[in-house]
């Protein structure tokens, strides 16, 4: 049901918009970590990898051709 609904969510640009928010906010998580202190590392890895797997779900890379301007 969830891949239905991606599916579905993939041809609206508004979507794609949204999908590159995360994208952002997965980079910046990745920019944080440089100067993270060793207890925040971990944390920070985690939201890394839970923004990995939703761009993955929402087929970023199809998104991102599709929409290059969004």
């Amino acid at each position: 049901m969830l891949h239905d609904d991606v599916e579905t969510l993939k041809h609206h640009e508004a979507f794609a918009s949204f999908v590159r928010q995360i994208v952002q906010m997965r980079e910046d998580c990745i920019q944080d970590l440089n100067r993270a202190d060793i207890d925040v590392i971990q944390q920070t890895s985690g939201r890394i990898l839970a923004f990995d797997e939703i761009i993955e779900l929402c087929d970023w890379e199809v998104l991102r051709t599709r929409f290059p301007n969004s």
